[in-house]
């Protein structure tokens, strides 16, 4: 709502996520204006205008502010894979645990080839083979 955007931004908007505890701001993306490089502009004397080189037209651009954090993200993806579960044990008795279950496009890492015969000569070329051919289109790892 206008009423809630800063001085400077013609438009803000909000990511939210559904935290256990509801929904709360993950991102926040604002339309900063020009303020920024016209402030700067008038306080240092340097020309901040672009020049539209089909135009010819000069003016001083807009700023997109994104606010996303590697932390937040981090802690979003630990959410998610939190799971309590209920197995049971040895002595027959059901018990819980805290497990976590990662979305496997998380992962840096899509496929390890691990030929566990280093000796089989056949097995290893397999291996690299197989590693060759994946690793063109995915982060893979080998390790014999």
């Amino acid at each position: 709502m206008d009423d809630e955007l800063s001085h400077y931004s013609n438009g803000t908007f909000d990511i939210e996520y559904l935290f256990p505890w509801g929904w709360n701001e993950l991102q926040g993306i604002a339309s900063r204006t020009n303020f920024d490089l016209k402030s700067h502009q008038d306080s240092s004397g340097q020309n901040m205008q672009y020049t539209d080189p089909k135009t010819g037209q000069r003016y001083i651009p807009y700023v997109i502010e994104p606010s996303w954090g590697l932390t937040r993200a981090a802690f979003v993806a630990m959410l998610d894979a939190y799971e309590e579960e209920t197995y049971t044990a040895k002595n027959g008795e059901q018990e819980s645990r805290v497990v976590l279950k990662f979305n496997k496009n998380v992962a840096p890492i899509k496929f390890a080839i691990l030929p566990l015969i280093e000796k089989n000569e056949e097995m290893v070329k397999i291996a690299q083979d197989l590693y060759s051919k994946l690793a063109e289109q995915y982060q893979c790892e080998y390790d014999a």
